[in-house]
């Protein structure tokens, strides 16, 4: 029951089965590895890659100062070698005060981070939003959320990330898909989804349409 997975599970069983798809094209050993493939989420890399390719002065600014804050403790991110630019960003939106070293507020920088953590979601979407730009969608984590426990979505997206690789078997293996071409293909895979509801859905399939749409519009919102 697909429906009951939690993500390490579903993971593990669409790797299973892209697994056993790439052996038999092969005809040799292989293994789909999507940490290899795709990478970890890393919304600070993925932010530091759309302001440099903006011309926003805005996210120029709030990068510049990403930069400064990297060199600070309290700022220190073993999850990313990208400057911190969403922590900067809510702690200037939020107003919230930086703790000094030897404080008593520093001694709850641990949790302070974990709440800050907590909205790493919502300041990627919004600073996308100031930015007028869409967010990319990149890494492991992404595709399989995005999946949200269907195989078939899962083979579809991947499918798409095979074909704007254009790589033979082994490399696509081994070699690590540029964010920027993640993106492209996540997003195509949507569409292609989008197109295909209509062949999906037995009866109304127009209000299908109209439904999923009016769901992914609300969602953006």
């Amino acid at each position: 029951p697909l429906d009951n997975m939690g993500d390490a599970e579903f993971r593990e069983f669409v790797e299973g089965v892209a697994t056993v798809r790439m052996q038999d094209r092969l005809g040799e050993e292989a293994h789909v590895d999507l940490s290899r493939i795709l990478g970890p989420l890393d919304v600070n890399r993925l932010l530091e890659q759309i302001i440099g390719g903006s011309t926003s002065r805005r996210g120029r600014k709030w990068l510049e100062q990403a930069k400064r804050n990297q060199a600070l403790p309290y700022f220190s991110d073993s999850r990313s070698d990208a400057p911190p630019i969403y922590q900067t960003y809510l702690v200037e939106r939020l107003n919230l005060s930086v703790p000094e070293e030897g404080t008593p507020a520093w001694e709850r920088r641990a949790q302070h981070s974990a709440e800050i953590r907590k909205k790493i979601v919502a300041a990627y979407m919004s600073i996308c939003r100031e930015l007028s730009t869409d967010p990319w969608y990149a890494s492991a984590d992404m595709v399989i959320q995005m999946s949200d426990g269907c195989i078939r979505d899962f083979l579809w997206q991947l499918d798409e990330l095979w074909t704007v690789q254009h790589l033979d078997a082994p490399r696509f293996l081994e070699e690590r898909i540029p964010d920027k071409h993640q993106d492209k293909a996540l997003k195509s895979a949507s569409e292609q989804k989008m197109a295909r509801i209509a062949g999906l859905v037995i009866s109304e399939p127009r209000q299908a349409e109209r439904l999923v749409d009016g769901l992914g519009r609300l969602t953006a919102e």
